[in-house]
């Protein structure tokens, strides 16, 4: 398992949500039909906090540490 698949919870040769997604647009959009293509701009802009980039880099280290553990 790679350091991606261990963060986003994939198994190897796994596909992930967005493979499925993909695919249902895919063949949503051969028939004429826009409405299951992905949108997810702008979903996090009213989550952003000012952090300091060190504090920023403790919290994650710390995460990652965390999660490593387990």
């Amino acid at each position: 398992m790679d350091g991606t698949a261990a963060v986003s919870g994939q198994r190897d040769g796994e596909p992930g949500p967005g493979a499925a997604a993909k695919a249902l647009h895919t063949v949503a959009s051969a028939q004429g039909t826009h409405e299951f293509a992905a949108r997810w701009e702008g979903q996090g802009a009213p989550l952003p906090r000012i952090l300091p980039a060190t504090d920023l880099t403790e919290r994650l280290v710390r995460k990652w540490q965390e999660e490593s553990s387990r």
